[in-house]
């Protein structure tokens, strides 16, 4: 049965996440209908990340298999044409019978923006924050995440996997009123981006200390992280095979 890779973008506002959920819109949810419909068999669709509720995402990966597509359908075009206006496919192509979106990703990278002041258009893609940063502070606390370290500290009570990540590059940039924090690591536990952004806000802001937030990282059964940043700044940008 021939197996398909996709890449996604969406608009996470108006989901409850990636992942089906009951009686809830998620994004896999109207892929699946939308494969359903042209293809009139259920379908199931793998994913490379499981983004949260209000995450949005450039470059999600996701797999399926089809038993029998119709000659010569272009993918692209027949999944846009019945995906709602919030979900777009970028790109299907035939992938080996063994490529797994999910665990397949060699690395995920996700970036949050930050707008400074009030925004009209990018309200819903971003934390709008009203206080002075400290750029500076941003960048230790960025430098600080390279390497492998036990994420306790920067994730949901809900994760019980091991809490381990190598982080191969974080960064603070600066674009006009936009600050983003881009992040590549070979995994992420639930909610651990939004955490880290927000534990280095308050770092920024003089509220919490850069040494107490490297202690964070360095003895992660103490104390928790900072408060959890709003989804609409978070972006799944890319996944590595």
């Amino acid at each position: 049965m021939p197996r398909y890779r996709m890449l996604i973008e969406y608009d996470g506002t108006a989901f409850a996440g990636w992942q089906l959920q009951p009686k809830e819109r998620t994004v896999q949810g109207e892929i699946e209908k939308a494969l359903q419909t042209i293809l009139k068999e259920q379908i199931r669709v793998t994913g490379a990340g499981r983004t949260d509720a209000g995450v949005h995402a450039r470059g999600q990966v996701a797999h399926f298999d089809a038993a029998e597509p119709p000659n010569g359908i272009n993918w692209t075009k027949a999944i846009n044409s019945v995906l709602p206006e919030d979900v777009i496919v970028r790109d299907v192509a035939e992938a080996p019978d063994d490529f797994n979106a999910r665990f397949a990703a060699k690395s995920r990278t996700y970036r949050y923006q930050i707008h400074l002041g009030p925004t009209a258009l990018e309200r819903a893609h971003c934390w709008m924050v009203f206080y002075d940063l400290d750029f500076s502070l941003l960048e230790q606390c960025a430098a600080s995440l390279s390497g492998q370290h036990d994420f306790s500290a920067f994730c949901s009570e809900e994760e019980r996997d091991k809490r381990e990540a190598s982080i191969f590059k974080a960064g603070w940039k600066k674009e006009g009123n936009f600050l983003y924090f881009d992040i590549t690591a070979s995994r992420f536990l639930r909610g651990m981006v939004r955490m880290l952004v927000g534990a280095m806000v308050e770092v920024a802001r003089g509220f919490l200390s850069l040494v107490e937030f490297q202690k964070m990282l360095e003895n992660p059964e103490g104390k928790k992280g900072g408060p959890l940043a709003p989804a609409a700044g978070l972006f799944l940008m890319r996944v590595e095979y």
